[in-house]
């Protein structure tokens, strides 16, 4: 059973301050590079912005893929992309879902227009959504950050006046309340963030200088990066926790404990399943999903060239990694 984040863990991490180290460059051409088939890829309508998961976990296959298209709106589907379902009538640019124990599936998304959180539950077995009733803080969020495993209660968010804010929520089959619990405030420019069970981790963007920034130790630790990511994710890769980053062909991995490099995948063509070299974002769950092939969770990146999902199962990924020196 996946344990979820406690509030306090979170809020420790986010209430220790906001000192800074001094910035070391990060050496992309130092990571050991791998090709990594592909296992699963689906084609979409429209290009696809942003992903989250839902996971059941009574039956995995039942888990729903939550998706952002170009335009904003928002669907619900299966890890095989069949009949997507629009949730929603708004525009959304940010989702999370929830882990629910023998429960509905929950998520939460970011109106594209206002900042307003918004949250929708399972409303029945074919994958419908419908919106429950949400009040919390008066708070405008201009991102949800990402973790890989799904969360019962905790919702971290960067604000649009750029603090991160660990918000604990009580869901009910009607209504969600949503309490602060901690913020702090997030590096400067920050355009993403995600966490795992230790560190909070942030990256920031501007004209000609992109950072990575993890926080820990009771302040902000960074790396210059010499290009400027599309996106990242926090995972588990080996046993240790690490940031999944776009930006480059293929994907780098950095350690998230240091900030150095791991690895540098290529995605290539399998015998059926077309690889990709650019991806737009990435989305990673820990959670069983879709059968045997997920049972260890997914990474899912968007193909840049054309309307389509990719999915790498983690536990060939995992064991594909244990072969580079």
């Amino acid at each position: 059973m996946i344990q979820s984040i406690k509030c306090w863990a979170i809020g420790a991490l986010l209430a220790l301050g906001t000192g800074c180290s001094k910035t070391p460059e990060l050496d992309v051409s130092t990571a050991p590079q791998k090709e990594i088939i592909a296992t699963h890829a689906f084609n979409t309508s429209s290009p696809i912005t942003a992903l989250s998961f839902t996971p059941n976990d009574v039956a995995p296959w039942l888990g729903r893929i939550i998706y952002i298209n170009q335009d904003g709106e928002l669907y619900s589907t299966d890890i095989e992309g069949r009949a997507p379902k629009r949730v929603g009538s708004g525009t959304y640019s940010h989702v999370n879902g929830m882990l629910q124990i023998k429960k509905p599936g929950v998520f939460f998304a970011l109106a594209k227009n206002t900042g307003a959180l918004e949250a929708f539950i399972e409303s029945d077995n074919e994958g419908q959504f419908s919106p429950l009733i949400l009040s919390g803080p008066p708070i405008l969020v201009r991102g949800i950050c990402q973790t890989m495993t799904a969360q019962s209660e905790n919702l971290l968010v960067l604000t649009k006046g750029g603090s991160l804010v660990n918000l604990n929520a009580q869901i009910s089959t009607e209504n969600v309340e949503l309490t602060q619990v901690s913020s702090t405030e997030a590096p400067k420019n920050t355009t993403n963030c995600a966490y795992d069970e230790q560190n909070v981790y942030a990256l920031a963007n501007q004209k000609d200088t992109s950072t990575l920034h993890a926080y820990k130790d009771s302040k902000w630790h960074m790396t210059a990066l010499d290009f400027t990511p599309s996106g990242f994710a926090s995972l588990t890769l080996k046993e240790r926790p690490a940031l999944a980053v776009l930006g480059t062909e293929g994907v780098l991995f950095i350690d998230a404990e240091d900030l150095s490099t791991l690895y540098h995948i290529k995605i290539t063509d399998g015998l059926s399943i077309r690889g990709l070299e650019s991806a737009g974002f990435v989305s990673v769950t820990s959670a069983p999903f879709g059968g045997a092939a997920f049972n260890e969770g997914v990474i899912v990146l968007s193909d840049k060239s054309k309307p389509r999902l990719v999915f790498i199962s983690l536990g060939y990924l995992n064991d594909r990694l244990s072969a580079v020196q």
